[in-house]
C-alpha cells in the first residue's frame, strides 16, 4: 500500500508574523496612527519570498482575532493583488469591513481613536483608483477578489460611501469635535469626489456637492464648520466645489469657494512646504475665477508665485488696454498650463469680452467729453476703429517679456519666492524666474501631473473641465472660425453681436440699433457693473 504525503508548506515569513503582531498590539492599544501606518504597509510579495496562504482562514488565523483582522486581511490581499482591478476591490472590501467596526455604538473614550485609519484607507482607495484599469477592468478567475465581475465600482462607491458619510456625520453628537468620529465624515466624501472627478462622473459629483450645500442650510448641520471637521478636509472639499463650479462656468461660485478655502490657510510665509503648495494651487484658481468675474486680484495675493504673477500680469494688462489681440496672445502663450488646469476655455469665454467692455467704456467717456457729444449713442463703426487703434498700438510688454523677467514685474515676486522650484504653481526652476517658453510650461504641467500634492487628483484629468462645450483648441482653428464668420458677417455686424452678448450678460444697459449700426446706452446707468474691480478679495488678516 502506497502512502501519499502532502508536501509540507513552509511557515509564514518572520516579517509577516512581526507585522501581524505589531498590528494586533496597536489595535488593542487603540493607537489609530500606528494602525493606519501598518495597514498601509503590509509586507510585499518580494518580502514574502514566494510564500502564499493556502486559504483565507490561514491568513486570518495568523492575523489574530482582534477587531480589525478582517480589514488587515483585505489590505494585505490588495497589496498582493496582481492587477489594479483586483486591488481596488480588496480595498473596497476593507473599507466596508472597517465601516462596520467604525460605526458601531461606543461608550468608552476615546470614541474617535480610529478616525485616522478611515482617512488613510480612503486615500489608499483614491490612489488605487488613479491607476489604469483599476475601475474600468473587471476581475476574472477562481481567485478573483470579492465583487469581481461586471460590477459598476463607481456606482457601488457612490451608494455605500454617501450612506456612510451620513451615518458618520451624526456619530458622537455629545463628544468634543476633536475626539468625535464625525470628524472623518468629510474625508470619506472627499475621497469619493476625487474618484468621481478623475473618472469624469461630474453628474454624481454635482449631486454630492449640492447635497452638502443643502445640509449647510439646515439648523445645526455644520458640515463644513472648521471646528467640526478636519481643517484640511474642509479646504479640500471647497477646492472640489470650486473646480466643479469652473466646469459649470459659474465663476462667481468658484470665486467664493476658493476665497473661503484660502482664508482657512495661514499666510504664505507661515506655511509649511506642503501647505504652501496647496495654497499656491488655490490662489491660482482663485485668481483665474476672479479674472473671469471681472475682479482683478490684488498684487500681494499672487506676488509669491512668479508664474502666476506673469499670467495675471499679461491677462490684466490686456484687459486694461482693451486689446483683444493682446489678450489672445497672452492666452495662447500660457495655453499649455491653462489647458492642463482646465481654465483655458473659461478665460476665453468669460474674460475676453472684458476687453471689448473696457474699449466701450473709454469710447463712451471720450464722446461725453466732446462739446455737444451724446455718449448714450455709440456708433459701432467708431467702436470698431477704436479696436483697430488699440490693436495697432505698441504693447507695453509681451507675455514672453513678462515671463522672462522683463517689463513690469510684481513687487517682491522674486524676493518672496526665494527661487524655490518645489512649489506646485511656481514656474521657477531653481532661479525664481517664470517660464520662458511653451516647452517649459509643458514640463511644468507634467511635473504637476506627477506631483504627490493632495489636490493632484483633480488635475490628473483636467481635460474633463475643458470639454463640456465646443471651443476651438488652437489659434489656427479659431482663426478659421472667425474667417468663416466674417465671410457671412461684416466686421461691424460681428462687433454688434459681441456687444449684444455684453448686454445679455448684464454688463451693459442698452440695445443695438441694427439699422443705424449704433449702440444706444442708458443715460442713467449704462454700465451697471465695473469692467475691472479689485473688490471681493479678502486675505487672511487684511482686506483690499
Amino acid at each position: 500500500v502506497s502512502v501519499l504525503y502532502w508536501p509540507e508548506m513552509p511557515p509564514p515569513p518572520q516579517c509577516l508574523r512581526d507585522w501581524a503582531r505589531n498590528l494586533a498590539d496597536a489595535v488593542v492599544g487603540k493607537q489609530g496612527g500606528a494602525v493606519a501606518a501598518l495597514l498601509s504597509t503590509p509586507p510585499s510579495t518580494s518580502d514574502l519570498g514566494g510564500w502564499q496562504p493556502r486559504n483565507a482562514q490561514e491568513l486570518l488565523d495568523l492575523l489574530g482575532g482582534h477587531a480589525l483582522s478582517e480589514v488587515a486581511y483585505y489590505e494585505a490581499m490588495a497589496v498582493w493583488a496582481p492587477t489594479p482591478a483586483r486591488a481596488i476591490r480588496f480595498l473596497l472590501c476593507a473599507v466596508d469591513s472597517f465601516l462596520e467596526f467604525h460605526t458601531a455604538p461606543r461608550r468608552t473614550s476615546p470614541v474617535g481613536w480610529d478616525t485616522a485609519i478611515l482617512v488613510t484607507m480612503v486615500h489608499r482607495v483614491r490612489e488605487c483608483a488613479l491607476l489604469p484599469g483599476a475601475i474600468d477592468a473587471s476581475g476574472d478567475g477562481d481567485d478573483a477578489a470579492p465583487g469581481d465581475g461586471d460590477v459598476d465600482v463607481v456606482g457601488v462607491l457612490v451608494r455605500t460611501w454617501r450612506k456612510a458619510f451620513l451615518t458618520i456625520r451624526d456619530l458622537d453628537p455629545n463628544d468634543q469635535p476633536t475626539v468625535s468620529r464625525s470628524r472623518g465624515a468629510l474625508a470619506l466624501l472627499n475621497g469619493l469626489l476625487a474618484i468621481l472627478f478623475v473618472h469624469r462622473n461630474t453628474h454624481q459629483a454635482r449631486i454630492i456637492i449640492q447635497s452638502v450645500a443643502q445640509m449647510e442650510q439646515e439648523p445645526g448641520a455644520g458640515v463644513l464648520q472648521k471646528c467640526g471637521h478636519m481643517g484640511s478636509e474642509v479646504v479640500r472639499f471647497l477646492f472640489y466645489r470650486g473646480r466643479l463650479a469652473l466646469y459649470d462656468r459659474d465663476a462667481a461660485t468658484a470665486f467664493a469657494a476658493f476665497r473661503d478655502a484660502v482664508s482657512r490657510l495661514p499666510p504664505f510665509d507661515q506655511c509649511t512646504a506642503n501647505v504652501r503648495r496647496n495654497r499656491q494651487r488655490l490662489v491660482f484658481f482663485w485668481s483665474i475665477a476672479g479674472i473671469a468675474c471681472g475682479a482683478m486680484p490684488p498684487e500681494e495675493l499672487y506676488a509669491p508665485d512668479p508664474l502666476l504673477a506673469a499670467i495675471v500680469g499679461a491677462l490684466t494688462s490686456a484687459i486694461g488696454s482693451g486689446s483683444d489681440t493682446a489678450f489672445d496672445t497672452a492666452l495662447e502663450y500660457y495655453a499649455p498650463l491653462l489647458k492642463l488646469r482646465g481654465v483655458y476655455a473659461l478665460l476665453l469665454a468669460a474674460a475676453r469680452p472684458l476687453c471689448l467692455l473696457v474699449r466701450l467704456m473709454r469710447v463712451h467717456a471720450a464722446i461725453g467729453a466732446l462739446p455737444g457729444g451724446d455718449p448714450s449713442r455709440v456708433p459701432l463703426e467708431l467702436l470698431l476703429r477704436a479696436e483697430q487703434e488699440v490693436t495697432d498700438a505698441p504693447s507695453a510688454a509681451s507675455p514672453a517679456t513678462v515671463a522672462s523677467g522683463g517689463g513690469k514685474r510684481s513687487k517682491g515676486s522674486k524676493k518672496k519666492n526665494g527661487g524655490s522650484g518645489n512649489d506646485v504653481a511656481s514656474a521657477g526652476e531653481g532661479n525664481g524666474d517664470a517660464a520662458t517658453s511653451i516647452e517649459t510650461l509643458h514640463k511644468r504641467g507634467r511635473n504637476n501631473h506627477a506631483s504627490s500634492a493632495p489636490f493632484v487628483a483633480c488635475d490628473a484629468e483636467a481635460a474633463v473641465l475643458e470639454g463640456a462645450s465646443y471651443v476651438p483648441r488652437h489659434r489656427a482653428e479659431r482663426q478659421e472660425l472667425r474667417a468663416a464668420v466674417r465671410r457671412v458677417l461684416e466686421p461691424v455686424d460681428e462687433l454688434g453681436l459681441r456687444v449684444a452678448q455684453l448686454i445679455g450678460s448684464g454688463r451693459v444697459m442698452g440695445y443695438v440699433a441694427t439699422d443705424a449700426r449704433t449702440l444706444v446706452l442708458s443715460k442713467k446707468n449704462p454700465f451697471p457693473r465695473p469692467a475691472v474691480s479689485s473688490l471681493g478679495y479678502t486675505l487672511p488678516g487684511a482686506s483690499t
